[in-house]
């Protein structure tokens, strides 16, 4: 469960930094 939550914030940290890059 803390794994999983570990990774979702990871995964979703990522997905923000791209977004900033992008636009």
């Amino acid at each position: 469960m803390f794994k999983g939550g570990m990774a979702g914030m990871m995964q979703k940290a990522k997905q923000m930094q791209e977004d900033m890059e992008t636009v």
